[in-house]
């Protein structure tokens, strides 16, 4: 492993470990499952949209609920979810007080 790739592996390490939620793959350095490596002199990029990422582990059972949220419809899972790591429940993006506030963030009530 040539030296910036070992600094950057020692960074995203130091990084994720901080978190009391780190997503299974990123858990287990497991990074394609998710992404493709990047071509050369590119990061790795998300080799699929989210609900085909997403869904290639998680069960999808809300479609056929009678309201969808909207950013859920769309594949969006990144809207509201953090992919890596957090230290927020459930992976949610946001630290609110409640999830009443979580929700103010997009919709205004």
């Amino acid at each position: 492993m040539d030296n910036r790739r070992y600094w950057r592996f020692f960074y995203l390490t130091a990084m994720l470990t901080g978190y009391r939620f780190v997503h299974g793959p990123v858990a287990v350095w497991s990074c394609t499952s998710c992404h493709e490596a990047g071509k050369k002199g590119r990061k790795l990029a998300t080799m699929k949209p989210d609900e085909r990422i997403c869904s290639g582990c998680h069960e999808y059972n809300w479609m056929n609920k009678k309201f969808i949220h909207d950013p859920t419809a769309a594949g969006g899972c990144t809207t509201c979810h953090n992919t890596h790591a957090t230290d927020i429940p459930l992976m949610l993006k946001s630290d609110y007080n409640s999830m009443y506030q979580f929700c103010q963030a997009c919709h205004k009530m």
